[in-house]
């Protein structure tokens, strides 16, 4: 079965397209990654401001952009050049966090079973953390339509083009989500 995620409405979560197709709907993450080390940064600075403006607003859909741009010391402009929306937003830290433990854990040969179950903890936490739903309709049937540690790690990676930057970033809650 080939399986390919699509941009869409992340509230329906997946639907057939085709005979022998699962088509995952994901959020839309960035609109352009940045080149420039300064860029990296202010994008990192993104992240991590809107981390604790979705738990401090007790929640992902009471923070607002505004006070994610304050935080990060960024203009309002700035965001927008990389991010659509405050969805898009809180897409990219799932992610970095979804790349994080396939990084990790991936390499250490653990059973497709073990990774699965570790990545679906991963991202139950976070919706718990930021009150959402994103993971549980977004990212639980992509993690359970791959065959693979290696063919879910390609998607992610090439689809959402995640930079070294926010490796480090990524880790840092993988440990707090434990």
């Amino acid at each position: 079965m080939e399986v390919r995620p699509a941009i869409a409405n992340p509230m329906r979560s997946a639907t057939s397209a085709r005979p022998g197709t699962l088509e995952i709907r994901v959020p839309t993450r960035m609109r352009k990654v940045p080149q420039q080390e300064r860029s990296q940064q202010m994008v990192t600075a993104i992240r991590q401001a809107a981390v604790l403006s979705f738990e401090e607003a007790s929640g992902a859909a009471a923070a607002s952009m505004q006070t994610i741009a304050f935080r990060a010391g960024a203009s309002l402009g700035s965001i927008y050049q990389y991010y659509a929306n405050l969805e898009s937003v809180l897409a990219a830290v799932y992610e970095d966090v979804i790349t994080g433990v396939l990084r990790i854990h991936g390499r250490r040969g653990l059973r497709i079973a073990d990774l699965r179950t570790k990545l679906t903890h991963a991202v139950a936490a976070l919706d718990a953390l930021f009150q959402s739903n994103l993971g549980e309709s977004s990212y639980k049937p992509l993690i359970y339509a791959m065959g693979s540690s290696d063919q879910l790690s390609g998607i992610i990676k090439h689809r959402f083009k995640p930079f070294d930057a926010s490796l480090h970033y990524a880790d840092v809650w993988l440990r707090v989500i434990k």
